[in-house]
């Protein structure tokens, strides 16, 4: 999936987002299931999106007011939309947890939003608390599903050294930076994924950082792996 500049209206940015491949759940987001082999305009999302993520099966967009389109697999409720249905066509998030978003991550079944003023939220499959959501949805068979964006509460402490700044989520685990410079890591531990001195499975929720790591060396970025 790429996105791209396009002609200005009225002098405002304009961006086109494209999107190609294996497509068996709608998650080309083109309104249909079929492979596509070449890029392919998604003519659903506004023409402000200034970022997009990817999850297995699913994709989540960001504007550039701040909303979340999201299309693809719903089955754990990563899209967002209170259902666990399929979306082929770019959808709106109707939450007030998706408002004021500036990025989003997507791991293999859940979702996370970063909120202009450091807030995340996240939706999907919450099993191994890789959303950091310990609240689930009423009425839904899985009690490890979100259906719609939820607060991620437990931040190590109030004020300003606690705001996230970046967010990155693998398969089944999430990486949070903060503006003091530290990294929180939870979700599935498998591998020592989470980096918390632990090569064995250290799943669950655990709003946790990464020591020395995680602080000393005032850490820039992150990024994440797909398959860990």
């Amino acid at each position: 999936m790429i996105r791209r500049p396009a002609q200005t209206e009225g002098g405002a940015a304009r961006h086109e987002t494209y999107a190609w491949g294996i497509n068996d759940k709608g998650q080309l987001g083109l309104g249909h299931r079929w492979i596509v082999d070449t890029p392919e305009l998604i003519a659903d999302l506004p023409a402000s999106i200034i970022h997009v993520a990817c999850g297995q099966q699913h994709a989540v967009a960001v504007s550039a007011e701040g909303q979340c389109w999201s299309w693809g697999l719903g089955v754990f409720g990563q899209l967002g939309h209170g259902t666990t249905k399929d979306c082929l066509r770019p959808q709106q998030m109707r939450s007030d947890a998706a408002i004021d978003v500036v990025q989003v991550a997507c791991g293999s079944n859940h979702t996370v939003l970063r909120r202009r003023d450091g807030t995340l939220c996240a939706c999907g499959h919450s099993e191994y608390g890789q959303q950091g959501v310990m609240e689930v949805d009423e009425g839904t068979e899985d009690t490890h599903i979100v259906l719609t964006p939820q607060r991620i509460r437990g931040m190590p402490a109030e004020g300003e050294g606690s705001v996230a700044t970046a967010v990155a989520c693998g398969w089944l685990h999430t990486m949070v930076l903060t503006r003091d410079g530290a990294l929180h890591s939870f979700g599935w531990g498998s591998a020592g994924v989470l980096g918390h001195r632990t090569s064995g499975m250290d799943s669950g929720f655990a709003w946790r950082g990464l020591g020395e790591v995680g602080r000393a060396t005032q850490t820039v970025s992150i990024l994440r792996g797909c398959e860990d």
